[in-house]
């Protein structure tokens, strides 16, 4: 339901398009380009230091791996799933991180 609804807003002048990841190894993306059920393993996190270092308190830190579970219906927050947990994040703090060795799975709602 989320991509589909995300798929009919295409007028929308902040929704990028999205990465649909296969395990692509060595590949790389900002975390803000994948589609829901997409993720791999944090490179970076860039931005404010302040910010950056927020979301590396909180778990994203280089070396974890990250999947994106699902959009708002707007396109913002993006909900994550890392180290057993879910947290959702701005889209403009999804674009600061930097993903490496992409794959999909089946998103888990």
């Amino acid at each position: 339901m989320w991509v589909r609804l995300l798929a009919d807003v295409n007028e929308s002048h902040y929704l990028k398009p999205m990465i649909d990841a296969h395990h692509i190894k060595g590949s790389s993306a900002n975390l803000d380009e994948l589609k829901p059920g997409s993720g791999g393993v944090v490179q970076q996190v860039g931005g404010l230091s302040k910010v950056s270092r927020r979301l590396m308190e909180m778990g994203l830190v280089p070396g974890t791996h990250v999947t994106v579970t699902r959009f708002a219906a707007l396109g913002d927050p993006v909900e994550l799933r890392l180290r057993g947990y879910a947290l959702c994040i701005r889209r403009s703090e999804a674009s600061q991180i930097t993903i490496t060795d992409l794959c999909h799975h089946e998103p888990v709602l």
